[in-house]
């Protein structure tokens, strides 16, 4: 999972760096260095105006994964970095 959310933000990059994708896009800034609770979550994908399943085909995961990170019962996770 954490490979597809990280190929996610190089296309982002891409994107943000000018790029052009071919297609519509709206860039919205996400500072990624702390860790999100469920309110947080929620209120990042609110704000940019998705649904579950939208933001999570934004970030490369399944749309029960971002439920369960809502709800409370998981929380995004870092790799552990040898």
């Amino acid at each position: 999972m954490f490979s597809r959310l990280i190929k996610v933000l190089d296309e982002l990059n891409q994107l943000l760096d000018g790029h052009d994708p071919g297609f519509e896009t709206q860039v919205e800034t996400i500072d990624l260095s702390p860790r999100y609770d469920a309110t947080a979550i929620k209120q990042l994908r609110k704000k940019l105006n998705l649904t579950q399943v939208e933001f999570a085909r934004v970030i490369a995961v399944l749309s029960k994964t971002v439920t369960s990170w809502e709800t409370g019962n998981n929380i995004p996770r870092m790799p552990r970095l040898s």
